[in-house]
């Protein structure tokens, strides 16, 4: 599976919140001060308009117990631009952008704990289901804005990218994907 990213989201690894989070998934829910909340069975993300927003929630979930980066990698959460992907060094999941419906295009992340094949290297043949906000749609969302040219992209220190990662192979990046808010990306 993989999840919506949009903005600047923070993609934290799920077994961390069951593990670490104080009431576990269930209170870290509780405390997303907004509607992007989504979730499979490896990552949970949450995304935010602005980076002092997502400063401020790493902060409390900082505060709960995750860890942001050990030794320079991300450890239980990493940040991810829906432009530039991952801004933290992450061995963890993977990015890409893909079509959707007509047109579109979204960005996703998937858990991908092997970093030899994160860019696609061995799966020639991706199918993945995509995960969204409840309440989301293409037509209403930031990815239809930046694609139709609505949307400026701003991301403020300190959250700027301090690595860029490799980008993948076309036919890795450009799957399709079917359906409005759950879909395969072929």
């Amino acid at each position: 599976m993989a999840v919506l990213i949009e903005a600047i989201s923070l993609v934290i690894r799920r077994e961390a919140i069951d593990r670490t989070y104080p009431g576990g998934l269930e209170r870290f829910a509780g405390e997303v001060p907004n509607a992007t909340l989504c979730a499979d069975d490896a990552l949970v993300r949450v995304g935010f308009l602005t980076a002092s927003e997502a400063a401020e929630f790493a902060e409390l979930i900082e505060a709960r117990g995750l860890v942001h980066l050990r030794a320079g990698e991300a450890a239980d959460f990493c940040r991810v631009d829906q432009v530039d992907g991952p801004t933290d060094p992450c061995r963890w999941v993977s990015f890409g952008t893909f079509a959707y419906g007509r047109g579109g295009r979204i960005a996703a992340c998937w858990f991908c704990d092997n970093p030899w094949i994160q860019w696609g290297a061995t799966l020639p043949d991706v199918v993945m289901e995509l995960v969204t906000p409840a309440d989301w749609t293409y037509e209403r969302s930031l990815s239809w804005a930046l694609d139709a040219g609505k949307a400026r992209r701003t991301v403020a220190a300190p959250w700027t990218p301090r690595q860029t990662l490799p980008v993948p192979p076309p036919s890795v990046r450009q799957p399709i994907i079917d359906g409005p808010a759950v879909g395969r990306l072929h």
